[in-house]
């Protein structure tokens, strides 16, 4: 008879917990794929975190990975409970400053997320990637493929599509 929240709330507990008796050990099993951090720390643009994750774990994360606070600063990392859905905070963001949305990349590893923004009217001038190595199957991966407005993008990809 749990909700969502009691779950959540739970979770983020049981981190916090980790965090408190053994930092190191609780960063260490939730590193950065090789590359990330320093593609983004050599981003071009704005680079903008949203994740399922807690912001305060997400923000640990990221500066552990390497991630300068010039490169991403902690208002620009959107943690769970920070916002509705993806397409709002690129929505949001857009409308914030002087944003070209046809130079606005979306880096994703779930296709059903993607293919949900797809929808979104908002943001049909945006680039989507799906990142080929987080979350998802051989299927997801085709069917990225085969939608016009989304690239698969491989690991070692990623740093030469940020860094332009």
């Amino acid at each position: 008879n749990l909700t969502d929240k009691d779950m959540i709330d739970t979770f983020g507990k049981v981190r916090d917990d980790w965090i408190a008796k053994d930092l190191q050990s609780w960063l260490y099993v939730n590193t950065f794929y090789n590359g990330i951090a320093r593609g983004i720390n050599e981003c071009n643009g704005e680079s903008v975190l949203v994740t399922t994750k807690q912001q305060r774990f997400a923000t640990a994360l990221v500066r552990h990975a390497g991630v300068s606070d010039l490169a991403m600063p902690d208002d620009s990392i959107y943690g769970l409970g920070m916002y509705k859905s993806k397409s709002d905070v690129i929505v949001d963001r857009m409308a914030k400053g002087d944003y070209d949305p046809t130079n606005t990349h979306f880096f994703e590893d779930r296709w059903p997320t993607i293919a949900k923004c797809l929808n979104d009217e908002r943001l049909v001038n945006v680039k989507f990637y799906l990142c080929s190595w987080g979350y998802c199957t051989e299927s997801e991966l085709e069917l990225a493929r085969n939608e016009d407005r989304v690239e698969v993008l491989g690991l070692n990809d990623f740093r030469s599509v940020v860094a332009c």
